[in-house]
């Protein structure tokens, strides 16, 4: 499958394709947290419950 020189055509699935990824990487940022927050945010979510392992 080869193309003939010419005027280059682009479909409206690879517009859409590039545009959402051009969108994804705007959105996805780099995590951020410390272990401190990790714990914090853990802490917070189970509230008083131990924790315990299963195995």
């Amino acid at each position: 499958m080869s193309r003939k020189p010419g005027p280059v055509e682009t479909s409206r699935r690879e517009i859409l394709a590039a545009g959402a990824g051009a969108l994804a990487l705007i959105i996805a940022r780099p995590a951020r947290a410390t272990p401190e927050s990790m714990a914090a945010a853990i802490k917070a979510f189970v509230g008083g419950a131990d924790v315990r392992e299963e195995g």
